[in-house]
């Protein structure tokens, strides 16, 4: 049976407006990068396209929100693609900005994605390495919902690296956190992370009741897609 655990892959991130010298180019970056986002599942190659003159174009601005926007969507497309040398490469650059810039919740984000990149890699030690710092850092300017998600991903190293007790720990600890921000979608990953190590585990009415949560949420967002892997899973 394939067991499925989820790591937290961080997108999000916020957009201020540009200086008024700049608004030419702020106003291309932003129609580029809503024209990525739209193409991403139809058609990446047109995605990877718009992402990269968007890149381009914020390397000669001053706007360093929209140059780690544009970092961070070219990386998510390199993962997309299984390229995570290139991922990397752009995340890491991404890191660089927001460390300088003081952007310190979106170094949590870039970090946390480091990791994920290193963890599809094998390379595990990294992203442990990555996971902790962005764990540390989040703690440090009290970022919840990133605490949340190195939670989540830390516990993903440790389940790869067959040592399901740390990893359970730190999926419960991740779902409490979730819990506490009334985070429907954080608490769905997490409690099918909980499930499917209990389900490796054979112990079958623990896993039940995690998969019996995380069907409710479905059900209650309408999700009939993940409501039937749920039901299926059960």
């Amino acid at each position: 049976m394939k067991i499925t655990i989820l790591f937290s892959l961080l997108i999000s991130i916020l957009i201020n407006p540009g200086t008024e010298k700049d608004n030419g180019n702020v106003s291309e970056i932003d129609a580029l990068l809503r024209k990525s986002d739209i193409a991403t599942v139809e058609n990446p190659a047109l995605a990877l396209e718009y992402a990269v003159k968007a890149d381009s174009l914020s390397r000669n601005l001053s706007d360093e929100e929209r140059q780690l926007k544009c970092k961070k969507q070219l990386g998510n497309l390199m993962m997309q693609k299984g390229e995570g040398d290139m991922a990397l490469q752009y995340y890491l650059e991404g890191l660089e900005i927001a460390e300088k810039g003081k952007h310190l919740k979106e170094a949590v984000k870039f970090l946390n994605n480091i990791g994920v990149a290193f963890q599809e890699k094998g390379e595990l030690a990294k992203a442990l390495e990555f996971h902790l710092r962005s764990l540390e850092m989040a703690r440090s300017i009290d970022d919840v919902p990133g605490i949340a998600a190195s939670s989540n991903n830390l516990g993903i190293v440790h389940y790869k690296s067959n040592n399901t007790g740390k990893a359970l720990q730190y999926f419960k600890y991740s779902l409490r956190i979730k819990e506490g921000l009334q985070d429907t979608a954080g608490m769905k990953q997490s409690l099918n992370n909980i499930a499917s190590i209990y389900l490796e585990e054979s112990r079958y009415d623990s896993a039940l009741l995690m998969y019996g949560k995380c069907l409710e949420f479905e059900k209650i967002s309408k999700n009939r897609y993940q409501a039937g892997k749920t039901e299926n899973n059960i």
